[in-house]
């Protein structure tokens, strides 16, 4: 607390008086345990969000530009079915991780450090890893003859995902800790340091499938580190095992494994399985350069929901839930809206552009782009909003629900529609299995708010005029232009709305924090 004796000095828990640097940190600190600091920094912290995000969509595009042109299409589908394959295995793994961003942020408001759900949760996560490592007998064999990748990729896939997963670890730590900036730029510095290990190995000519995939294992690593040294202060000294501790994570965690392991059928991963099966490696690669546009633009919304949890966390411990029900009825449908109308321009411009960037067996990828971008539109309710929520009252079991709709829903559809028609196919599957998915947990999450219909599903449905044209007429333009009569017509149905949310940005717009210092 600030002593009145000295306004420069701070004591710590102990009593101890801190050093001028050390106070100003530890009132920053204090001040981001507030839920106003979550409201009046809302902007700020999207914003460096969205620049780190434009920063990691440059340089993964620029990533997958040099290996396509100096491994090729066949070398760079190698590299993403041994990525799909160590997704796949993360799944039995990660599954807990969302409890750090939960617990974390509980505990960060309640007593200033997250050292607990760190360090527990870590230690959960290394026995999960031991076990699935121990079981690998098990699952590799038939994985590897999925996806038809060589025996001898194991150890690789075993790095990939120990990196990966404790990354990731890392990233819900500051997000419990309210260091959301810190985590977008470290993820950009991510991508900036794989582009960089590929840069250096295409000039030195020294690039190789193997040179190059190691350049996915050491930035993660890298990124663990400087990570853990910004959140030392708030994770040391090091939590011993507290078996309670375990046991309320794995009660909030339960219903998330059936979830992310069902949930995996709805996934790009799943995708790769299904064209590994039935098309070549070439259009393998040519599917996941549309769906690295798709999911660069689909981070915009992951980002905002790592804004949102701690946000509606705070708000539920200081008994702030009329906000929460404000944010749902007058800002989130507009948000999709707007949402929508960005997947829109993205499909519209990727499909220009890539096939002057990547040649002329990109030509048609526009009409890839479309559909997927439709489905990154229609599950934009969930990301803006309604999975956060759920995650934060801890109604972990809507997302078993939905990861069990979505997920079947694309194992059906890929197997009816890739053999018939190929990459387009799939793309629409993913469409179908998205909306019903997404609808279910609007639908959920309404009734336990108490929450009428909100137009946040509708707001995103003119995209599939824009979809459907690319599909049946083979236009880019032109389905811009269906798109953009079918957003006019929400409008006018939705007019009040829209005018309300406006306004309520423009109430935010005027915090006296808004695009003030932007300090870490």
């Amino acid at each position: 607390m600030i002593t009145d004796k000295n306004p420069t000095v701070l004591e710590n828990d102990s009593g101890a008086n801190l050093n001028p640097e050390a106070a100003v940190s530890k009132e920053y600190e204090n001040e981001r345990r507030r839920v106003n600091w979550d409201l009046e920094n809302a902007f700020n912290n999207y914003f460096v969000l969205i620049a780190a995000q434009v920063c990691v969509a440059f340089f993964s595009f620029s990533s997958i530009w040099l290996l396509n042109k100096y491994i090729g299409t066949d070398g760079y589908g190698t590299i993403v079915a041994v990525i799909a394959a160590s997704q796949i295995i993360q799944i039995l793994i990660t599954w807990t991780s969302i409890s750090v961003s939960k617990f974390g942020t509980e505990e960060f408001v309640a007593v200033g450090n997250i050292s607990r759900p760190f360090w527990n949760r870590l230690y959960f996560l290394v026995l999960n890893l031991a076990l699935v490592l121990v079981g690998s007998f098990i699952w590799f064999k038939p994985l590897s003859e999925w996806l038809k990748i060589s025996t001898e990729f194991f150890p690789y896939i075993v790095a990939h995902i120990t990196f990966v997963i404790f990354w990731l670890h890392v990233q819900l730590a500051l997000q419990g800790s309210k260091l959301l900036r810190v985590q977008g730029i470290l993820v950009a510095a991510e991508k900036i340091s794989i582009f960089l290990c590929l840069l250096i190995l295409c000039l030195s000519s020294r690039i190789t499938w193997f040179s190059a995939f190691s350049a996915y294992i050491i930035a993660p690593a890298l990124m663990i580190l400087i990570g853990m040294w910004y959140i030392r202060d708030l994770i040391f000294p090091v939590s011993k095992i507290e078996f309670g501790y375990i046991k309320k994570i794995l009660i909030f965690s339960l219903p998330l494994l059936p979830s992310s392991v069902v949930g995996y059928f709805s996934t790009s991963y799943l995708d790769v399985f299904f064209l590994s099966q039935y098309l070549s490696k070439t259009d393998v690669g040519i599917y996941w350069v549309a769906y690295q546009i798709a999911g660069i633009v689909m981070q915009f919304p992951v980002l905002a929901g790592s804004i949102l949890m701690p946000m509606f966390v705070s708000m539920q411990l200081d008994n702030k839930n009329d906000k929460s029900a404000l944010y749902f009825t007058k800002i989130l449908p507009t948000i999709c809206y707007v949402w929508t109308f960005v997947c829109a321009l993205t499909a519209t411009i990727g499909g220009l552009l890539l096939p002057f960037i990547f040649g002329e067996k990109f030509s048609e990828i526009y009409i890839l782009l479309w559909i997927m971008m439709a489905a990154a539109a229609i599950s934009s309710p969930g990301l803006w909003g309604y999975g956060t929520m759920s995650n934060a009252k801890s109604l972990t079991y809507i997302s078993t629900i939905y990861a069990i709709v979505i997920g079947s829903l694309n194992v059906l559809f890929n197997y009816l529609l890739i053999p018939r028609f190929g990459l387009i196919g799939c793309a629409w599957a993913s469409v179908i299995s998205t909306f019903f998915g997404t609808s279910i947990v609007v639908f959920l999450m309404n009734r336990h708010l108490s929450l009428k219909r909100t137009g946040a599903i509708e707001a995103t449905l003119f995209v599939l005029i824009g979809a459907f044209a690319a599909t049946i007429f083979k236009t880019n333009i032109l389905s811009l232009l269906a798109a953009v009569i079918g957003s006019l017509l929400f409008a006018i149905v939705y007019r009040r709305k829209i005018s309300d949310a406006f306004v309520q940005f423009y109430k935010m717009s005027k915090s006296k924090r808004l695009f003030s210092k932007l300090g870490f």
